[in-house]
């Protein structure tokens, strides 16, 4: 909306921010979330469990830590099958 109160698109501005925000489509909010924090005596590791496909949630209980040693962890984010596989792969040497 301008000074005057109209949502009519200026000349040089083009439309109002307010209506080109109504104008956009509403993506899902997807992505993992992974954190680590260091401190003194070592790092702290937290992942959220949800596994997506679109809009669609396959799985709420995915365990996306995967120890590869005793101080060695992958921490999985975007692919599953992908993420799996980089896992095995630690594991296997």
């Amino acid at each position: 909306m301008d000074r005057s109160g109209s949502c009519a698109p200026s000349a040089v501005g083009g439309p109002s921010s307010s209506s080109r925000q109504s104008e956009l489509p509403i993506s899902p909010h997807t992505g993992t979330t992974i954190v680590a924090v260091a401190f003194d005596g070592g790092v702290v590791i937290g992942a959220d469990s949800r596994v997506s496909t679109g809009t669609y949630v396959s799985n709420r209980a995915a365990d996306k830590l995967h120890p590869l040693s005793d101080n060695a962890w992958l921490l999985r984010s975007g692919s599953a099958a992908d993420t799996q596989a980089v896992g095995d792969y630690g594991e296997l040497g």
